[in-house]
């Protein structure tokens, strides 16, 4: 990832307690598409899942790179990356990561056909906004 690590390292971790952001993806032909996720962590990389039938999915594997927003005013974090499908023994470790740390109970992610993916950022930008007044603060009569 380009940038500061340590700088990211904090951001993530004050902008991630939520544990939701918003991940945008593109079809090969270029047709976007944005979609709240569920995400979770390691030191490096952003875990989340979803369904076959989804368009994020069928985007994913046309078109492996994406971009996820990560917000909790007045600060936000964008993150571009590569998005990889999670396959064999570390499906596991994926499932223990989401149970722990969103609650799920563990059949969650073993009944449903879910696709665990891995987001691996490799561009961090960060932005933090002055609150501005509402468009309806003070209005004249």
């Amino acid at each position: 990832m380009t940038g500061d690590k340590k700088a990211y390292k904090q951001a993530i971790e004050k902008l991630s307690k939520n544990n939701l952001a918003v991940l945008a993806t593109a079809s090969k032909s270029g047709i976007p598409n944005a979609s709240t996720i569920e995400f979770v962590m390691d030191d490096e990389n952003l875990y989340f899942v979803t369904k076959e039938t989804y368009t994020k999915y069928k985007n994913i594997k046309e078109n492996p790179i994406g971009t996820i927003v990560i917000t909790s005013a007045p600060e936000s974090i964008q993150l571009d990356g590569e998005i990889i499908e999670i396959k064999g023994d570390e499906i596991e470790f994926v499932s223990n990561l989401l149970t722990s740390k969103l609650g799920q109970n563990v059949l969650f992610y073993k009944k449903e056909p879910w696709k665990f993916l891995k987001f691996i950022p490799k561009e961090a930008r960060f932005s933090k906004y002055p609150k501005m007044p509402s468009r309806f603060e003070n209005k004249p009569e």
